[in-house]
């Protein structure tokens, strides 16, 4: 039986982990996707003040 509790807490660490992980990699991809939507509104700027 303390295999399979072990087991468990094993799972439920990973499952945060995981969660974490996941976060993480949402927030990169707003991070890149807020940057390129800048560099765009820098681009249209830059033409209309040319």
């Amino acid at each position: 039986m303390s295999f399979w509790n072990s087991l468990y807490l094993n799972l439920k660490e990973f499952r945060y982990l995981f969660l974490f992980g996941f976060i993480v990699f949402v927030f990169n991809i707003f991070l890149e996707y807020n940057r390129f939507l800048n560099l765009k509104e820098k681009k249209h700027y830059l033409v209309e003040n040319a």
